[in-house]
């Protein structure tokens, strides 16, 4: 085991180590796989929901799992090389730290079911089907994000408790409570590839490369989703409401017959002042399909508060008090 050979001929192909490395790549293949596809069907309006889907989420899933059960092969690798004594506490020290991120990894999934996920009419439908997704997420919860990937027409992939900023926060935070086990047990496994080289176990690399992955990705999503929040509550604080709905541009919702009229409108309308610093722009009409979240919450927010104004010169307010946020 880890032996040198002066030729290359003298030295077959490791089926482990083949193996190991072909799955990795193969869920990596299949994925961006999906990724294309899923571009190219912009183009086709029939293979829309190919469109919907999440390949990245996918691969970030299962490749999560991957890593963890590297973890484990490491493990089983140091109690059966025999290259040197050390290697013993090194398994010791290593299976007791993947025994408690094991413990942490149920804790935050029980966690998450209870506040989030439990009340959801999607919990009730298919918290019976769900039970090998959250066996696996057991062992690195970072998994449970598959659930959200949008698979073709399977609804058990369309998880949906909240605002999308809302579930990714959650998954993103989710996701940090895993960079303790990756980095631990990647940390251990480079001090070991690089002190005894050929005799460390054959899937350090594969380990190593996986803990580094799922590292990255977890800082990534908790980035990313950390900025879509910020600015959905920009959004929200510019509207003056708690939270945006669906039915919150509706008539109904607080707008008013004469907001809803001009919201139909909002191809003719002029440019509102918030946006009329352009100064190539500055009297143009207003493409809401051009506009970011951002603009066209001020946009909107424009409008309602000319609308309040006109209200209250016409005498439709009580008494000429301000109008009310409830």
């Amino acid at each position: 085991f880890g032996a040198t050979v002066p030729q290359g001929e003298a030295c077959p192909v490791d089926p482990f180590k083949l193996y190991t490395m072909s799955f990795a790549q193969l869920v990596v293949a299949l994925c961006m796989l999906l990724l294309a596809l899923s571009a190219a069907s912009r183009c086709f309006p029939r293979f829309t929901v190919l469109y919907k889907m999440r390949p990245t989420d996918i691969m970030t899933a299962i490749l999560s799992v991957c890593g963890t059960f590297s973890h484990w092969l490491f493990l089983a690798e140091l109690k059966i090389n025999p290259a040197h004594d050390i290697f013993h506490l090194f398994f010791l020290v290593s299976l007791g730290h993947l025994l408690a991120c094991y413990a942490i990894n149920v804790l935050v999934l029980r966690m998450v079911l209870v506040s989030y996920i439990v009340d959801t009419p999607w919990w009730r439908k298919h918290r019976r089907h769900c039970r090998l997704i959250l066996i696996t997420s057991a062992f690195n919860v970072r998994f449970l994000r598959i659930t959200q990937c949008r698979l073709l027409h399977f609804d058990l992939f369309h998880i949906h408790f909240g605002t999308p900023s809302k579930m990714a926060v959650v998954f993103a935070n989710m996701g940090l409570s895993t960079i303790f086990q990756d980095f631990c047990q990647g940390f251990g496994q480079c001090f070991v590839r690089l002190v005894w080289a050929h005799q460390a176990p054959r899937v350090s690399v594969l380990s190593i490369s996986l803990a580094c992955f799922n590292i990255i990705v977890a800082l990534c999503q908790y980035g990313i989703a950390r900025s879509q929040r910020v600015a959905y509550e920009r959004v929200v604080r510019l509207l003056g409401v708690r939270r945006l709905t669906a039915g919150f541009f509706d008539v109904g919702a607080g707008l008013g017959k004469g907001m809803a009229v001009q919201m139909k409108r909002i191809t003719d309308a002029p440019a509102p002042k918030a946006l009329q610093d352009k100064k190539d722009e500055p009297d143009g009409d207003i493409n809401p399909t051009e506009l970011d979240a951002i603009q066209a919450a001020m946009y909107v927010s424009q409008l309602y508060n000319e609308e309040q104004q006109q209200r209250q010169k016409l005498g439709l307010a009580d008494g000429g008090s301000e109008p009310s946020d409830a």
